[in-house]
Order: C-alpha cells, then structure tokens, then sequence
C-alpha cells in the first residue's frame, strides 16, 4: 500500500522523472532493455519497500507491486543492470 501511494505521489510531482532527466545515459539504445527513468524508478520503490540491497534486484524483479509503481509489465532490472546503473553515476551528476 505505501508503494502505491508513494507511485501517486510522485505521479503529481514528478521528481523521479526530473531526477532522471539530470542523468546521462552510457550505454548504447540497442542493448538497452531498461531506460535511466525505469532503472531509477525501480530503485528507488525498492529502498522505500526496505530493500537497499541492489541484490534484492534478482528476487523483486517479477514482483506485482514494484512492477505496478514501475509501470512495467516485463521483468524488472536484475542485480547486475542495477549495480552497473549505480556505479555508473558520476559525484558530478
């Protein structure tokens, strides 16, 4: 239930997508599966759920809630995609 609130929230004030918008994309568009706005989305959902661990990745990635606050219908992002998107955010972004 927090989940979807926060979803609606955010859905009014937009902040995920503007945090997103700050950030350069590193990889090329043909082996994208899962853009900066879906991967940030996912993430931050998972430490407001309580999972900080990007390894919870591998174990909420077919997770109904998530997938509905990510508005995703496919697999969510795997541990490896989540930790090379964290890592490769620079201090300067």
């Amino acid at each position: 239930m927090g989940l979807l609130f926060l979803k609606e929230v955010d859905k009014n004030i937009g902040l995920i997508k503007r945090i997103a918008n700050c950030l350069e994309g590193y990889r090329h568009a043909s082996y994208l599966k899962h853009g900066i706005n879906s991967l940030l989305n996912q993430r931050i959902m998972q430490i407001a759920a309580g999972c900080e661990d990007a390894n919870d990745c591998n174990t909420l990635h077919n997770d109904g809630i998530l997938k509905v606050c990510c508005q995703i219908e496919k697999s969510l992002s795997a541990q490896p995609t989540m930790s090379r998107f964290e890592n490769s955010i620079s201090n300067k972004e």
